[in-house]
């Protein structure tokens, strides 16, 4: 390559990556080398773009080029990268930029990207005091001013529009700009009343329009991942019932000796809007599934709660009639139902498009088998749950009318016909990686 570079008239030369300390690799500093000396040579150079990180350990990749970038008698535009940290973020002219700029063929200067920090006004400042970097630099171009804000003054007139606005505003803050289900996540530190981010609580601390807009998004998806913000999420819903009105999600990351039921009870009864249950750690006993029947079974569409096995406790299959809106449903338990009284699940989980069964005993299989699904389009079974042959819920997709599709699992020994759903596209997965997707037209 170096004894090429000699050999070639470039228009535009891109060097898009140097190591930190490049100097240090004796192959690197001769590739350097030959390109400061090539660059008197190129004549046609019409387009130098800088390295993105371009420090070496004793020599500055920048400042070697600069002095036959200066004499470039072509040289249009020099392109620098986004993550000039002195320039765009500390408003500091480099040495090398000024000796660049001085060469009276230059017409741009521009970053190769724009940056993705907010640029310091000492850069805007330095580049509008130095006029030949202002000629050379197009601000309006690459983004860096706007137009300063002025509070439209029609607004005062309409609260109902400001509202609109700032609501706005407030759901960008908390749904894109924060990390989606860590609005009451922990902090760094222990203190059960600071459990959210900072930067979350801070919005509400700007005005009361924000803390009252504001509420809602805050408390929208909360993430629990410490018995101090479980607890101190549960005596908040206490103090202020309304703040459970706004809880639509609610994630635990919590062990048994972490969460409590009698805490959880306190939460459930206070969330009637909760449309999502995700308990993914900790194994509840079989009261969790009657208090989020009875306080958000009308609600609830996605539930992941382990149940723990029983002896003494099964379960009355008729607990599912209470989740009419139930789309997305991930059972993990061996606990038994209490087939013997009869009733009929025919049309229970009407709504349920996805199931996933982690763990589960002969009597579940049974109750699901009843079930009509005529809106499922995704069963998911772990491994060793499709090692046999006679899964009563495959046997009764296989039974009923409607779509069929003959497929073969690794741990089948024969050909099954399967039916899922009644909709246009259908997902069979068994075990990790087998992944069965067919049309409706199969």
């Amino acid at each position: 390559l170096c004894r090429g570079l000699p050999l070639i008239s470039p228009i535009r030369f891109i060097l898009a990556y140097l190591p930190e300390i490049w100097d240090d690799d004796a192959e690197l500093d001769i590739l350097v080398g030959a390109i400061v000396g090539c660059i008197p040579e190129w004549k046609d150079l019409g387009v130098f773009e800088m390295p993105h990180d371009s420090l070496g350990g004793e020599a500055n990749f920048n400042e070697l080029v600069a002095e036959p970038l200066k004499d470039a008698k072509n040289l249009r535009s020099l392109i620098l990268s986004a993550y000039e940290q002195d320039l765009f973020f500390r408003g500091i002219i480099p040495e090398y930029l000024s000796t660049i700029a001085s060469n009276p063929s230059l017409q741009e200067i521009r970053p190769k990207a724009p940056p993705r920090k907010r640029l310091s006004l000492g850069f805007v400042r330095v580049v509008q005091s130095n006029a030949r970097l202002a000629e050379l630099f197009d601000l309006r171009h690459v983004g860096i001013l706007s137009k300063p804000f002025v509070y439209p003054p029609q607004l005062f007139a309409d609260p109902k529009l400001e509202d609109t606005i700032w609501d706005r505003v407030l759901f960008h803050l908390f749904h894109i700009v924060n990390s989606p289900g860590q609005s009451l996540s922990d902090s760094d530190n222990d203190d059960a009343d600071n459990d959210e981010p900072p930067e979350a609580r801070s919005y509400l601390l700007v005005c009361k329009r924000f803390a009252r807009l504001g509420t809602s998004y805050l408390y929208e998806n909360p993430h629990l991942a410490s018995v101090q913000s479980f607890q101190a999420f549960a005596q908040r819903l206490v103090d202020q019932p309304s703040l459970g009105l706004h809880v639509r999600r609610l994630g635990l990351d919590l062990y048994e000796d972490d969460a409590d039921m009698v805490t959880i009870e306190k939460i459930l009864a206070r969330v009637p809007g909760l449309i999502e249950f995700n308990s993914d750690r900790r194994r509840w006993s079989p009261r969790i599934l009657r208090e989020l029947a009875r306080h958000c079974g009308a609600s609830i569409q996605i539930l992941r709660v382990p149940i723990v096995e029983s002896m003494e406790e099964t379960i009355d299959p008729a607990i599912f009639a209470q989740f009419p809106q139930m789309q997305s449903l991930t059972w993990q338990s061996h606990i038994a139902f209490n087939t013997a009284g009869g009733t009929n699940m025919t049309e229970v989980f009407s709504q349920l498009k996805d199931l996933s069964i982690a763990a589960a005993c002969g009597s579940f299989h049974e109750v699901i088998s009843e079930m009509r699904l005529p809106s499922l389009r995704t069963a998911h079974f772990y491994d060793y749950l499709v090692r046999t042959r006679n899964d009563p819920f495959l046997e009764t997709r296989r039974k009923a009318g409607g779509t069929d599709s003959y497929t073969r699992s690794p741990f089948f020994s024969h050909a099954l016909p399967l039916r899922v759903g009644q909709g246009p596209h259908h997902r069979l997965c068994m075990g990790r990686g087998n992944l069965l997707e067919y049309p409706r037209s199969v």
